[in-house]
């Protein structure tokens, strides 16, 4: 799966699945996503559902498929706190799935582990002592 884009894709969710031996397909949904998002990190959660974190000037969250009666987008403080918009350095954060279930997100300088199925930051990690905040 393939979120986001430009030139008015910028909403959109690109599904890719193989097909044959040289060949894959592609479908394009308009307009799945709140926010539009270009730059933005997905990870994909054990239940298949997709988390999408950031963007180029998106500092949210939201999942594809959408969960039951929650069509919306969910602010990430951690991303406004790690964000310098005058060298747009906070692209493409490094998110991993750990095995209690959580995220590990990974921005500039700074590190959460982020529960998505609550939408809560469970704990700050210590900035980097580089104090290098152009690092990811």
């Amino acid at each position: 799966m393939q979120t986001g884009g430009s030139n008015g894709g910028d909403r959109n969710v690109k599904v890719y699945k193989p097909f044959g031996d040289n060949f894959c397909d592609c479908q394009e949904f308009d307009s799945v996503l709140k926010q539009k998002r270009w730059y933005a990190t997905n990870d994909i959660s054990p239940d298949s559902t997709h988390i999408i974190v950031g963007s180029r000037g998106q500092l949210s969250c939201e999942f594809c498929p959408k969960k039951a009666g929650a069509d919306q987008s969910y602010n990430l403080p951690f991303l406004s706190q790690t964000n310098d918009q005058r060298i747009d350095n906070n692209l493409y954060q490094f998110v991993f799935l750990i095995v209690d279930g959580n995220l590990f997100i990974f921005a500039n300088n700074r590190a959460i582990l982020f529960d998505y199925a609550n939408v809560m930051v469970v704990k700050n990690y210590p900035a980097v002592p580089s104090g290098d905040e152009e690092l990811s």
